[in-house]
């Protein structure tokens, strides 16, 4: 073992930066270039199983049919190509540093296209198999990385009791197939070095493999450990930072669900990361035991004279100029159509409740701590990390667009004037904060263009017209303020009155607007002209829930104040919860993908210090 891991950094150091420029060059194009692509299958494949939303419900319909199953099948046979190439490439670079010499980035792609085009041929098709089932069970801890960022629906969960013994019953199953699978291993080097077809390569590596079965198995083992220890190390390293920085600054109040966020961002990162080094790095291991077990048995390093050739005389194999520039106009081409093409195309991964995260809205802003719809409200919002701002707009009587919930002054500012009687110039002179508290005395009623210019670039409104037959002309106010400062996609137009919503995308149909209810009754999901449907909480179930994502519509829920409703209704998937507490709400969803012990360390400490 020992010595295997003195082969390991030896060969890093060796060949180490030639891979690691490699693997930058090489993992940017594939993402510049697959990523967009994958998006244009993945929204196609909506259209064709005639789905809007993947709720958990349609997981069985959409993977059985067969049209997502002939895709996968080539995401899958793809991957495994793109993955042999990179081996392909990689085998140059890792030869010449068994020998102590280096390559150039030219001479290893080019010995890398050399070896593809020589090795994957009809008859050795089958190596795909070889990429598809050797690459998740040799890279367990990030296998496991994976679930953990996942919410899987709770009928699985409850199958094995809860969330962690599943996690635990499929990292062991893993393993198991990893053992069965062991006497592989080496099946790529062998085809890459030498071995003419995949049948040979496998002999090969069973026979090499013969009695270093469990040393084998150790040093995989020992890398996944590694892999964890590191990110466990980071992990700490993070939630010391944040812990420390909330304390510092004073953020006690949201020290919590500032944590749980950056941890879950935290996750995702790194998961990403890894996913990305993951085959280099476990191929750069499963090579040098590669070398190390063939001098073992007393044969030569060397298997390649193709590889001997980029070692002894790279003059030979590098790229031509002429070769290069005509593989780099193609690769730009293709990145340009790509991007022109899909460049405008929405997201459709917001459409996926597997992997959604319920959004949180300040209700009139962070209404329990300033008064509402004040600009303090919508400041305190930001420090309280809502993602949506609600608030309420009337017209008054000079055609202004102001922020405030009821159609009379009286209630937050003493006046009793209906807003559409009052100009704004009058409004601005009154005090709508001394009724929630004399911290707040002189606080002015805002207008909509002000609550944009000021907290607009920060976070995302959800702008209600509280609209009233004498207020003609608000909803085409409304919407014209929102394509003066380009807003249209930081905002979502809502309303009780669904005539406002129909006049409001007849005006401008890319902004995104939501029917507010009070009750549930109807086939109100399908209706035209809506994105959202906004509804009571005491409502919602998962049906409701399914009914509304079914017309590929989202569904927001009001007013949640206790942590144990905001769980549910996210367990739920639901898309946007709206709450007088952002803080706790926020610490209700992400407290989900975290351990209840370090709910309860983190509880504690932020209690410590006057949460």
């Amino acid at each position: 073992m020992k010595n295997l891991l003195k082969d390991n950094f030896t060969l890093f150091k060796e060949c180490g930066k030639t891979l690691v420029i490699f693997e930058l060059i090489y993992k940017v194009v594939a993402v510049a270039v697959g990523y967009p692509l994958f998006l244009l299958l993945f929204k196609l494949s909506f259209k064709i199983v005639g789905i809007k939303y993947l709720t958990n419900g349609y997981i069985a319909r959409y993977f059985t049919n067969p049209f997502i199953i002939a895709m996968l099948v080539l995401l899958v046979f793809l991957a495994a190509i793109y993955n042999f190439f990179e081996k392909c490439c990689m085998s140059a670079a890792i030869e010449a540093g068994v020998v102590g010499k280096r390559i150039g980035i030219y001479d290893m792609f080019y010995a890398g296209m050399h070896n593809f085009r020589s090795k994957f041929k009809l008859h050795n098709t089958s190596m795909v198999l070889y990429e598809i089932f050797l690459f998740p069970f040799s890279n367990i801890i990030i296998l496991g990385l994976v679930m953990v960022n996942l919410k899987f629906p709770e009928y699985i969960t409850r199958v094995f009791g809860n969330k962690n013994i599943m996690y635990l019953v499929i990292l062991l199953v893993c393993f198991v197939l990893f053992a069965l699978a062991i006497r592989e291993i080496f099946t790529p080097n062998y085809l890459i070095y030498g071995s003419e077809n995949v049948k040979d390569a496998y002999k090969r590596s069973a026979s090499l493999l013969r009695r270093r079965t469990l040393r084998t198995i150790m040093l995989v083992l020992f890398w996944n450990v590694m892999i964890m220890v590191a990110v466990g190390a980071l992990f700490l390293v993070i939630s010391l930072i944040v812990i420390g920085g909330s304390l510092l600054l004073n953020f006690t109040r949201a020290g919590m669900a500032i944590y749980l966020t950056v941890i879950k961002g935290f996750k995702n990162i790194i998961t990403f990361i890894l996913v990305l080094i993951s085959t280099p790095a476990s191929y750069l291991v499963i090579s040098s035991m590669f070398f190390r077990y063939r001098r073992e048995i007393g044969r030569v390093w060397r298997v390649s004279e193709n590889t001997q050739e980029v070692i002894d005389n790279p003059v030979y194999l590098k790229t031509p100029v002429k070769a290069g520039i005509v593989a780099g106009a193609v690769i730009s081409g293709i990145m340009i159509c790509v991007y022109i093409f899909v460049g405008t195309a929405r997201n459709p991964f917001d459409k996926v409740e597997l992997l959604k995260v319920p959004e949180i809205s300040a209700h009139r802003g962070s209404s329990g701590l300033a008064p509402e719809n004040t600009m303090s409200a919508f400041k305190q919002a930001l420090y309280d990390l809502a993602d949506y701002v609600e608030l309420d707009v009337h017209l008054t009587s000079n055609n202004v667009v102001v922020v405030m919930h009821d159609s009379n002054l009286k209630r937050t500012t003493g006046v009793n004037k209906n807003i559409w009687q009052v100009s704004y110039d009058r409004i601005k002179e009154l005090d709508a904060g001394s009724w929630f508290s004399a911290d707040f005395a002189g606080e002015q009623v805002p207008t909509l263009e002000e609550v944009i210019k000021e907290i607009g670039p920060l976070v995302k409104l959800n702008i209600e017209i509280k609209y009233n037959k004498r207020e003609k002309g608000l909803t085409e106010a409304v919407v014209d303020i929102i394509e003066r400062n380009r807003f249209e996609d930081r905002c979502i137009v809502t309303s009780s009155d669904y005539s406002v919503l129909a006049e409001v995308k007849k005006l401008n149909s890319d902004i995104k607007t939501g029917y507010v209810l009070s009750a549930a009754y109807g086939a109100y999901y399908s209706i035209s002209y809506v994105d959202v449907i906004s509804i009571n909480y005491s409502f919602v179930n998962k049906a409701l829930v399914d009914s509304v994502h079914r017309y590929g519509k989202e569904l927001y829920v009001w007013t949640v104040n206790a942590p144990s409703i905001v769980k549910s209704l996210a367990n739920m998937g639901v898309d946007n919860i709206i709450t007088d507490n952002p803080v706790m709400a926020r610490e209700a969803v992400y407290s989900r993908y975290t351990g209840k012990e370090l709910i309860n360390i983190l509880d504690y400490v932020f209690s410590l210090n006057g949460y």
